[in-house]
């Protein structure tokens, strides 16, 4: 009797296989098997084929990195091809940390310290400005040691800068103790949502010892000798992080009874993102150890950003195979791209170019444009970072700069048009039908990015759908840009949106700004706006006849064909927001808005206006 083929692993087609291949035999050839007892052992043989294939099939599609479902196994795929997948990542801010002793010296000089140390661990609280219940600690990982200069002490890890790097996470630490009759011993961190990067390590011969050994964190092999007291991490089961050590081969091999200090940050992640506010809850002590409790103050020079939650599973599958065709060796525009993606997770968006395509050409550099996921351009300390890790891959000729985005978000203004007969919904309504389908658009589409097109037939037609009872619409696009301005000081401003402007017609300017105020004019709100020759000028509303009331003739000009936005030398004060940002908004001459190069396009539905009609029958 010939074997049954299968060619269908479904349930019912298994079972009709088996039937089949009963039938064959002479004894089952007029055999009910609907009907009959022998029925129930069908249906057991057809389950039990079924369940193995699926689970063979599974098991098959676990084992490759493209079908695999389960994080480990994703992990443990890439981890073959050299990638590290990454862990969260703590937002970091910058601070200058003050400690006054002014009014001690006046009393003694000789009370005044002349070292300062901030220990390290769990500095700063800090609360979330959308939800003040939600709080955030920040930490230092090293002790900090400045002089007291004058009188005064600015506490700072930075180099040739007064100020302070601080992560946010909460500090712990951990200890492991080195046990030979353990076979393959593992030191496993047992807290979730670490930040790989802020594990330090240090080993004592005993638990006597006081003396430490510091053991640094490396990602490869090369250059590693038998000595070199390194350690790597690795992720494991369920998202948790091994400390692996050397072997006597490549790295120092550790001895039965050493004692290992594992310290690191347990992370918000985005969360812990555009953290301003900070409250001083640490420890410092001067050169006698005595602790210093007065005179400490806070100046925030730049919020917390480069948060990042754990690297997804989508990510890793994308970023394996490119990072292991980069070799670890930045020659391609493309290696730049994914080194520069593995060395800061927290990317929106990136692009690499050659300065040989700059006006004037700039040879032998690569230009990256970065836009983060929470903000619109990096500290400088973040590129810094980023440029000297990026520095182990490169080659000796090419140096890389990280350049800032030009940002340019694209309003939609629409006035939308319905027949009110053939819907129950409200105006606010259907706003928010056609606000959602834009935003799943702009999500589908990939419409955010360097290199971008945002077409206004393709939007007018999402619009259009939105809503069966919506007739038509009349979508238009406004460019508007980000001035951040050096305030109480002369300084001349260039934007450059990239898009042609449309001119100015009858009457209306196409050059707007939001409020800001200048120097001469301090109580004043005033605005910039473009006249029909293209000087830019400065008025004011007149708070009793609202008309305009023009305060200075002549601050700048507009290159219309180039889209380019000059304010020559103007002293600003203050801004529109709390940032004392001034937005400068523009009419666009084409339909369609392009990105080149280092400009990113960025739909901003949120400040777009959608005006809603009833359709006059």
């Amino acid at each position: 009797m010939a074997f049954a083929q299968v060619s269908s692993l479904d349930y019912a087609d298994i079972r009709a296989a088996l039937v089949e291949y009963l039938r064959r035999n002479t004894a089952f050839t007029d055999y009910d098997f609907e009907g009959s007892t022998l029925a129930s052992v069908v249906d057991l043989l057809a389950y039990n084929t079924y369940y193995t294939a699926f689970n063979t099939t599974m098991a098959v599609n676990e084992n490759f990195l493209s079908s695999a479902s389960l994080r480990d196994n994703v992990v443990r795929i890439a981890k073959q091809l050299g990638y590290t997948a990454k862990s969260r990542t703590s937002a970091t801010a910058s601070i200058e940390l003050k400690v006054d002793f002014r009014n001690l010296a006046a009393v003694d000089q000789r009370l005044v310290p002349r070292f300062l140390t901030l220990k390290k661990g769990n500095n700063f609280i800090a609360s979330n400005p959308d939800a003040r219940a939600e709080t955030y600690q920040f930490a230092t990982l090293e002790d900090a040691v400045s002089p007291v200069v004058n009188n005064i002490c600015y506490i700072s890890n930075k180099v040739d800068t007064r100020n302070l790097d601080i992560t946010e996470g909460v500090y712990l630490t951990f200890t492991f103790v080195v046990d030979k009759t353990v076979p393959n011993q593992k030191f496993v961190i047992p807290t979730a949502n670490i930040d790989t990067e802020t594990i330090r390590v240090s080993v004592r011969e005993n638990a006597n010892s006081s003396t430490r050994e510091i053991f640094e964190k490396v990602s490869n092999i090369l250059d590693t000798t038998a000595n070199d007291p390194v350690f790597f991490v690795q992720e494991i089961d369920d998202s948790r992080y091994e400390v692996i050590f050397g072997d006597g081969v490549l790295g120092k091999d550790l001895t039965d009874g050493q004692v290992i200090e594992v310290s690191y940050l347990t992370s918000s992640g985005e969360t812990g993102n555009d953290i301003k506010n900070f409250v001083f809850s640490g420890e410092v002590y001067d050169e006698n150890n005595a602790r210093v409790i007065s005179g400490i103050s806070i100046n925030v020079k730049s919020g917390s950003i480069g948060g990042d939650d754990i690297e997804s599973d989508d990510l890793i599958k994308s970023n394996a195979p490119k990072f292991y065709s980069a070799q670890n060796r930045a020659v391609t525009l493309e290696d730049y791209k994914i080194i520069t993606q593995r060395l800061y997770s927290a990317i929106a968006d990136i692009i690499v170019y050659g300065g040989e395509s700059e006006e004037p050409p700039e040879y032998g550099r690569v230009k990256i444009a970065i836009k983060p996921k929470y903000s619109d351009i990096l500290s400088n300390s973040t590129k810094n970072s980023i440029l000297s890790k990026l520095k182990k891959f490169t080659v000796a000729s090419v140096t890389p700069v990280i350049v800032d985005p030009s940002v340019v978000d694209v309003l939609v203004v629409s006035k939308i048009f319905y027949n009110q007969t053939q819907t129950n919904l409200t105006s606010e309504q259907l706003r928010n039908l056609v606000i959602d389908n834009l935003t799943q658009y702009d999500e589908s589409a990939d419409l955010s990015k360097f290199g971008g097109v945002i077409r206004k037939s393709k939007v007018s037609t999402v619009v259009d759908s939105a809503q069966e009872s919506i007739t038509g619409n009349n979508t238009e696009f406004r460019l508007r840009k980000k001035l951040v301005p050096a305030l109480n000081t002369k300084a001349q401003y260039l934007l450059c949106y990239v898009n042609p402007f449309a001119k100015f017609c009858d009457g209306t300017p196409t050059i707007t700004s939001s409020k800001f105020r200048v120097s001469g004019y301090d109580n004043v709100d005033s605005y910039f706006e473009n006249t029909e020759d293209g000087t830019i000028r400065i008025y004011t509303i007149d708070p009793i006849t609202a008309n305009k009331l023009v305060l200075i003739d002549d601050v700048g000009n507009v290159n219309y064909d180039e889209g380019k936005v000059i304010i020559n030398q103007l002293q600003i004060i203050s801004g529109s927001d709390a940032d004392n940002n001034i937005f400068i908004t523009a009419v666009p001459r084409n339909d369609d808005i392009t990105a080149v190069r280092e400009v990113y396009l960025n739909l901003r539905l949120q400040d777009s206006t959608f005006s809603i009609f009833k359709e006059v029958a």
